[in-house]
């Protein structure tokens, strides 16, 4: 318990992302995910679990973009960043 490195932390939590079949893309400091509140929430606990079981520390940041006036997908709005 307790590596620095989340490298093989970062994998499982990419593994379950895809067999959710969430979209996602991972960026330098983070990973940014989209779907709806309902099928997002759980999900994202479950991400923070997966890490939290490896370290006695762990701090998720989450921020959500409701934007209702857009159908901006994730991979568009990336690129316009």
């Amino acid at each position: 318990m307790d590596s620095e490195h989340i490298s093989s932390d970062i994998k499982k939590v990419t593994d379950y992302l895809e067999e959710k079949k969430i979209k996602y893309i991972h960026g330098p400091i983070g990973t940014s995910i989209q779907g709806e509140w309902d099928e997002i929430m759980p999900i994202v606990q479950e991400c923070h679990r997966m890490v939290v079981e490896g370290h006695s520390r762990v701090l998720t940041n989450i921020i959500i973009d409701d934007h209702k006036d857009s159908e901006l997908d994730i991979e568009d709005a990336m690129a316009l960043s």
